[in-house]
């Protein structure tokens, strides 16, 4: 079955509500042709839409590496992005880690300024932050020395967060 076939099913799944059938058959277009970044892109929609953040930020990154000039699939990863970002700043809220949630939310903003989301939790969070204290968690996270560098960069792209 070539690609055409598959996204036209994953198509009929969305439109029957099946979702995880719809990001199967978009993955399976992806295998019969990696080298289209409009399929990544296609799919990383669908993701996204069914709250699969991980997935939908992999696609669409995918799809802006493949077309590198492309400025249209570059803006939606950004985008992508900023939503999983926001939604691992909302897990660092409900951990109690507003700093950590502060940062994330407004590298998110500046990702995507279209974002509400973000900019409307960066402005609570942050309204919050200024009158709480500090944890020791966080305290120790500000004096972290560079040779962590890498397990921050980590978490900061969402990835471990």
């Amino acid at each position: 079955m070539d690609e055409k076939r598959f996204v036209q099913s994953a198509y009929a799944y969305v439109y029957l509500g099946l979702y995880d059938a719809a990001l199967d058959a978009f993955a399976r277009a992806i295998l019969a042709n990696p080298g289209n970044p409009e399929l990544y892109y296609r799919g990383s929609i669908t993701a996204r839409r069914n709250d699969r953040l991980r997935l939908a930020d992999h696609w669409a990154r995918k799809a802006a590496q493949i077309a590198a000039g492309n400025r249209f699939y570059a803006e939606h990863w950004q985008s992508v992005h900023a939503s999983r970002l926001v939604a691992v700043a909302r897990r660092a809220i409900v951990r109690g880690r507003h700093a950590w949630a502060t940062r994330l939310l407004a590298h998110a903003a500046v990702l995507d300024p279209l974002n509400p989301e973000a900019s409307q939790l960066l402005a609570t969070v942050g309204a919050d932050a200024r009158h709480a204290p500090i944890s020791h968690s966080e305290s120790e996270e500000r004096s972290c020395d560079r040779a962590s560098n890498t397990r921050r960069h980590r978490r900061c792209d969402g990835t471990h967060g």
